[in-house]
């Protein structure tokens, strides 16, 4: 059997509608896309309580899609089909780059930062110490379209002279936890995930061989198109909602190291423009 058959696969068209639903907004039920960055039911886990009070605070109710995959949540903010997302920094940028800009509610903090760093893990047992030991290694990313766990690493491989044919073997898993597991099963030699899902499995046997630089960090947008009033009450609910304890743990159940969040400006993403830049002269593409 395939081993990679053990990892679940997202299911196109995820809905759960939270909010108080009245009459009047029937009609009117704002979609929040998150992208596949881990299994749907955890996703629903960590979301459902934020989305809910997010939808309280502004008396619209809220429903989550999570989508088919990373290109699909770029499509579906970009051509303005859903009206607001939880985006990675590289989808981010691969939607500004296709569709034009979107407003920005809100940027995440971890640790008080607006940053954030992936790794490049190997099992705690394992003999490799450094990037070019993993030529001819088995290597798991994840989605293709992920900053930290494939675009940003694989320019570090790249940079150490590790470019993915001179692995034994790559695969690109469905999400963070998949790839920490797989290495942690002994399927692959290394992979790569963010910070906060290898602080989550480091203790059951996860090492970092090498951490990425720091980038923008995750943020919250809308579709371009939607009225200025409620983008506005939307961002000042996002906003607001770290400034409470209760609010503050909503956004811990997302992300354990969330701190709070912050405005955000597109500019932030320019060094990983250029990072992006390279893998495509590189011929690195999602």
């Amino acid at each position: 059997m395939n081993p990679l058959r053990i990892f679940p696969t997202v299911a196109l068209g995820i809905w759960v509608a939270l909010g108080h639903v009245t009459t009047t907004w029937a009609d009117e039920t704002l979609v929040f896309g998150i992208h596949p960055f881990m299994r749907p039911t955890e996703l629903l886990r960590r979301f459902s309580p934020l989305t809910e009070a997010l939808a309280k605070a502004i008396s619209h109710p809220i429903r989550i899609r999570i989508t088919s995959d990373y290109d699909d949540q770029i499509r579906l903010i970009g051509q303005n089909q859903i009206d607001l997302a939880y985006m990675g920094p590289v989808p981010y940028v691969r939607m500004v780059a296709r569709h034009g800009l979107k407003p920005i509610l809100g940027k995440q903090m971890v640790h008080g930062q607006g940053t954030f760093q992936g790794v490049i893990i190997t099992r705690r047992d394992s003999a490799i110490q450094t990037l070019p030991e993993l030529i001819g290694k088995r290597f798991a990313f994840g989605d293709p379209n992920s900053t930290m766990s494939h675009l940003v690493p694989r320019a570090m491989l790249l940079e150490a002279g590790v470019p993915v044919e001179k692995l034994a073997r790559f695969d690109h898993l469905s999400n963070h936890g998949n790839v920490a597991l797989g290495v942690l099963m002994g399927l692959f030699d290394a992979g790569a995930i963010k910070e906060s899902v290898f602080l989550e499995y480091q203790e059951r046997g996860l090492t970092a061989l090498a951490w990425t630089p720091r980038i923008a960090n995750h943020l919250f947008v809308t579709r371009s198109d939607l009225p200025t009033d409620r983008i506005e009450t939307l961002r000042t609910a996002l906003l607001q909602m770290p400034t409470t304890p209760e609010g503050l743990q909503l956004l811990k159940n997302v992300d354990h190291a969330i701190t709070g969040i912050e405005p955000g400006q597109d500019d932030e993403f320019s060094a990983l423009r250029t990072t992006l830049r390279l893998l495509d002269q590189a011929g690195v593409t999602p």
